[in-house]
């Protein structure tokens, strides 16, 4: 999963709703 995090690369702060909001848009 860091993969993903790191490939989207968040606005900064790591949030659980960034977290798996990314993710969710990622799949």
């Amino acid at each position: 999963m860091e993969t993903v995090v790191s490939g989207i690369r968040p606005t900064g702060n790591l949030h659980l709703g960034n977290y798996f909001g990314a993710v969710k848009n990622f799949v």
